[in-house]
Order: C-alpha cells, then structure tokens, then sequence
C-alpha cells in the first residue's frame, strides 16, 4: 500500500510541464471548465489562450445569440435582474450589520472630514448605500442600478485598504491609538468582516428555483428514490435545472467574455469578477455556534504560479484583534494542492496562519479532493479489500505529498486512533462491515470521511466561523456544505423541514447559476447526490430510527469531545423580505 501511495502521488516533471504549456480549448471554456486560466499568465508571461480562440469564443457567443433560442423565452432573461436584486440585498445586510459603526464615523466626521483617508471611507460608504437603495434596482430601469454601485464600493473598498494610510494605521502603536482612530478602523474592519460573512442568505434567493418550477418543474421522479425524499427532491431539483441550461447553453461563455473585456489583465479575482460571498446557516451545539459562509477562494493571481490573499480578508479577521476571546475562522480547503492549477491559491491560505497578526483568529485545513485517490483511478482501482484500503487512505492522510494538510496542533489531535477509528465507524453504520467495497461504495466512503473529518476539525479548533472553499465555491463546496447539513441533521433531529430542503436546493442550485449562468457541473452533483443517498438509505433501512442513532453514539462518540455528531442543529438566518 506505501508504494500505491507513492506511486499514485509522483507524476513527472516533463509531463507536469506539458500539461502547464497546453492552451484552454473552445469545449472547456463552453463548459466553463479552468476559466480562471483566461485571467491569468503563464509562468513565462504568456497567454493560456490564443487570439484565435478567443474569435471564436465571440463566433460562437453570436451565432448562439442570433440562432440559439427561437421558440418560447430564454429562462435565464431575468438572471440580470436576479443578480442586481442579490447584490442589493447585500448591500443592504451589510449596512445593517455595520450601523453602529457608521453612525460612529460620522457623529464625529467634522474633526477628520478634511482628510483624504476619511474622504475615502466615506464615499465607500455612500456606495454601499446607494447599492442598497431600492430606488437603484434594475427591475426600475436606473440610469445606474445595484449592482454596479456596488462593484463601485468594491472598488473604492480596495482602494482604501491598499492606500499608504490604512497601512499605517495598521501599524499605529497602541497608545497612539485614539477615539478617532478606532471611528474609522472599526468600521473598515467591520466593513471587511460583513462583507464575507453577512451577505444575502438562503431564504432570499429561493423564489429563483419557484420561478423555473412554473415552467420546468413537472419532472417525475426516479422509481429508486421513491422511498427517499431528500434524495428525490435534490434530484428533481438538478433535473429540471439540466432543462434550464438546455434552453441557456451559452451562459458561461458570454459571462466569460463581458468580464474579459473589462477585468482582462486584473488576474483570477473571484470577489471582483461577481462572486460574492453569502451567509448560508448556522451549526448549534452545547453552548457555541459556527456560522456557515459559502466563500470563493479568497485570493488574487495574476500568474499561475503566484498567487496571495485578498486585503479585504485579511480585514475581515482584523475585527477580533479587540475581542477578549478571539474569533476564529476556519477555512476547509477544498482545492487540490497536488495540482498545478490549484497548488498557489491553496499554498497562500495555508500560509496565512503563519502570519502573526493573523495565527489567532484562522485556522486552514486542507482535504484531498480531485485527485487519484478521491476518484479511485487507477493504481486506487481494485483496492476492494476494506482492510487494504483503511490502510492506504490513512497513508494519504498522513502523507505530505497526497493533497491534505493540516495545521500542527490539529494533527496532534488527529491520532492513529482517531483516524483509524472514524473509518471503522463509518464502515459500521453506513456499511455493515463488508469485508469488500466496491468502486461506487469507496467514493461514498471517502466522502462520508471528509464529513465526519470536517466535523473532528470543528471539535478541534473551535471556530465561530466556517467556510468551505474551492476556487470559486460554486460546485464542490455548495454541495460539501449542503451534504454536511443533511448529515448531521439525519444524525440528530431526523428529518429536514421543508423550508430546511429548499435552502439547501437554493444552496446547490443557485449561486452557480447568478454567477455563472450554468448549472452545477454534473460529476460534482452525481457525486453529492449518491451520498446523499448513502446516507438516507442507511438511516431508512436499520430496523429502527432508535436503533441507527445508537449506532451512531456506540460508534462515533468516543472520537468528538463536543455535542456535535449526537446533539448539535442547524438554523438558516431569518429571511428578510422575499424577492
């Protein structure tokens, strides 16, 4: 098993130079695969596209325009108005979270309003302000709507943090530190933290998928989800958005060519290109709370090879630098860190805890997703043997080359015992100790695992926030959440709450397609459903609800010191006015 590891994990220095020097293709870019690569350079300084893909990329985008659609309404007509209500209703929470703190600013705004720094602030704010402005909303036909005010707070928010003033500020000593400083620091700062962490939830975009099941939504059900419904919604759900796209086939490419024509030479920058952050619910158990963030990768890379972490993050975590007691944000990253598009992005957030100013209040933890082993491609093929395969799971667990990471003080708590002794657990209850696993039943497990490790990482660290990430948090995050949800709710309560299913539908279906005008890639959802499904079928078919939860507490509680596998709920944030 060492040497399937080893092996499985080595890939040559001539073949990872081929892979690095290929072009995108015109089929990648239509199904909005490595479209970062358009907005980013080589290591050499070049282009990973030619200039006679990129005339085609516009050939295609308007013979689809002219000849694409000619019966009935294009479902995705209204994506803009969606897109601009969204970003209203950010603009709105975040003002409503850092109230107190603009009234602060400016009850005494006369002492510093001569200052460049304040000016600065200021117009941020008033951005934000007239972003969340109903009167600016696209459906009234502006002459500038929300959405592109609040471009304009992004863009002036940058600006302040990356002026020679803020970093300064930053590094006032403490006892210079006056009422005026903490007027405009805490707002900055807090600024900072809404934005990643307040935005639109859940409950304010589900009238998205309403509208599609008006035209799109009598799709029968599968006769082998008959007798679970979870499973049976979700997959109803993708089905009838696999319709949608059907009649929207170019969505990716155009949104890749309007934000080519003005972002071109800005690099991979997912919170300026559109993808915005949003509160998704919040975990309970005992006496803490974690609060879920659906967050794209943090970061900005001009190169392939060099990528760092936004200022405005880096903001975010700035507001715990007065608490008492720290907060803590713990970021899951889900990119893959043995691959050559992904490496830097991961590398720059599992640095970030190394920083002083920031090794209190965040904690990264790396999982082992797209690669050999998560996929069982070969040589991880026809390892059926259970025993064998614990054996090499844990080899790449443990191995620094295999694409996991974790921070020292959790690996200390992530013994052999723990390691091993969640895999048993996993085998028992959702299993029945087959001695075998075939190939569809190694990646349930292996997703099963990345749950329940994601779960010993929260008992570990004790964050009060939580996101998982991938490059744009658009497929596998969204459903590595949302499976998450569903688990430990049939864990605990049972059943999901109808309101429950469809945040967790809205969760899956729709930020990719305000993003990205696409559905959510089809290998990611296939895998999501199939351990949904693994987990409800387990649960309906033990002899007793009674019966399955005690095997859960008989076979998983000696592994979490907190309430978390038996014990712990979720709540979704209180839904402000519909859509």
């Amino acid at each position: 098993p060492g040497n399937v590891t080893r092996r499985g994990a080595k890939i040559s220095l001539a073949r990872r130079k081929a892979i690095k020097s290929r072009l995108v293709s015109l089929d990648h870019a239509r199904r909005d695969l490595d479209y970062e690569l358009f907005f980013m350079m080589k290591e050499s300084g070049g282009h990973y596209y030619s200039p006679e893909l990129l005339r085609n990329l516009h050939l295609v985008s308007d013979f689809s325009s002219h000849f694409g659609f000619k019966s009935g309404r294009d479902p995705l007509a209204r994506v803009q108005i969606w897109r601009d209500r969204h970003r209203h209703g950010t603009a709105r929470d975040i003002l409503t979270t850092v109230h107190r703190y603009t009234r602060e600013f400016h009850k005494n705004y006369n002492r510093y309003r001569k200052t460049d720094f304040a000016k600065r602030i200021n117009f941020t704010v008033m951005a934000l302000m007239m972003a969340a402005n109903p009167r600016n909303l696209l459906r009234n036909a502006p002459s500038k709507c929300c959405s592109e005010y609040f471009q304009d707070f992004l863009n002036l928010f940058r600006e302040l943090l990356q002026s020679k003033r803020y970093e300064s500020m930053i590094h006032t000593p403490s006892h210079h530190r006056n009422e005026d400083y903490w007027a405009q620091m805490e707002l900055i700062h807090h600024l900072g933290r809404a934005l990643f962490t307040r935005g639109q939830g859940l409950g304010q975009v589900r009238s998205v998928l309403s509208y599609f099941r008006e035209d799109y939504g009598n799709i029968a059900p599968q006769e082998d989800f008959a007798h679970l419904p979870i499973t049976k919604a979700l997959d109803a759900t993708y089905r009838m958005m696999r319709t949608v796209s059907a009649h929207h086939p170019d969505g990716p490419l155009n949104r890749l060519l309007e934000e080519l024509e003005v972002k071109q030479f800005r690099g991979f920058d997912p919170l300026h290109q559109g993808n915005i952050p949003s509160r998704l619910f919040s975990l309970f158990y005992g006496n803490d709370t974690v609060a879920f963030a659906r967050l794209a990768c943090p970061t900005r890379q001009m190169r392939v090879d060099r990528a760092s972490v936004l200022e405005e993050f880096k903001t975010s975590l700035r507001v715990s630098h007065r608490d008492t007691t720290p907060r803590k944000h713990l970021i899951i990253n889900l990119q893959d860190r043995t691959n050559w598009r992904e490496l830097h992005r991961s590398l720059a957030l599992e640095n970030l805890p190394l920083e002083s100013d920031f090794k209190k209040y965040i904690a990264v933890v790396t999982l082992g997703r797209n690669t050999d082993f998560y996929h069982q491609l070969a040589p991880y093929h026809d390892q059926d043997d259970y025993e064998g395969f614990k054996q090499v799971f844990h080899e790449q667990l443990i191995s620094m080359d295999t694409g996991y990471h974790f921070p020292a003080f959790v690996k200390k708590d992530l013994t052999m015992k723990v390691l091993l002794g969640l895999m048993d657990g996993i085998h028992a209850v959702f299993f029945n100790k087959k001695a075998n696993l075939d190939r569809s039943e190694r990646l349930n497990f292996i997703e099963l695992y990345h749950l329940f490790l994601s779960v010993k990482c929260i008992d570990i660290i004790h964050p009060c926030s939580c996101s998982f990430v991938c490059k744009d948090s658009l497929d596998l995050s969204p459903c590595m959440s949302a499976a998450l949800r569903i688990l430990l709710t049939m864990l605990n309560e049972g059943e999901l709450k109808d309101e429950e299913l469809q945040d967790i539908e809205a969760l899956v279906n729709v930020p990719v397609l305000l993003v990205r005008e696409r559905m959510i890639q089809p290998q990611v959802h296939d895998r999501f459903l199939k351990v949904v499904e693994c987990i409800e079928r387990s649960r309906r078919e033990a002899t007793s609800a009674q019966a399955f939860l005690s095997s859960v507490t008989r076979n998983f509680s000696d592994f979490y010191d907190k309430p978390l596998i038996r014990g712990s709920y979720f709540r979704s944030p209180r839904p402000a006015q519909p859509w």
